[in-house]
């Protein structure tokens, strides 16, 4: 509450700045949980070495980091969809996904039940899920993907 006050209170360019704080600070916490969940996993005793990606319309629907992943095969990437766009339907076939919403509000399709997103809301998605996003809000709508192989069941 005393932070929609605040940024309500700043000048346009303190609210851009604080946006994008606030978008950092996301994308940490997002980091940050995924750094968790791999950590549950054996530790091998070889250095890792730590990456950084910078959020920037160039990383659009690329991958974020370089060199080979340390999991099972986790990928990320970074999504903008402009107002009325969609990311097309696909399937995560034997992946487990999870998706963070940082901006906007989406319709996303799964497999055949529809579900309202916003920023600051999370969904996983099971392996063996088509799904589809749409941008349904007059602004843009930004949002991160961890893809991981699920294990079998």
């Amino acid at each position: 509450m005393e932070l929609g006050f605040a940024v309500a209170t700043l000048g346009s360019s303190s609210k851009q700045l604080l946006e994008v704080e606030l978008l950092r600070l996301r994308v940490c916490f997002v980091v940050g949980v995924v750094a968790l969940v791999g950590c549950a996993s054996t530790v091998s005793q070889t250095p890792r070495v730590w990456k950084k990606a910078v959020l920037t319309p160039e990383l659009t629907g690329k991958p974020w980091l370089s060199g080979p992943p340390e999991t099972g095969g986790m990928r990320s990437g970074y999504v903008v969809l402009a107002p009325g766009k969609a990311m097309h339907r696909h399937s995560t076939n034997a992946n487990e996904e999870t998706l963070v919403f940082l901006q906007g509000q989406a319709r996303v399709l799964l497999n055949d039940q529809a579900m309202e997103l916003r920023a600051g809301e999370v969904l996983y998605i099971p392996p063996a899920t088509w799904h589809e996003v749409h941008n349904v809000a007059d602004t843009e709508l930004r949002y991160v993907f961890v893809v991981s192989p699920a294990k079998e069941p």
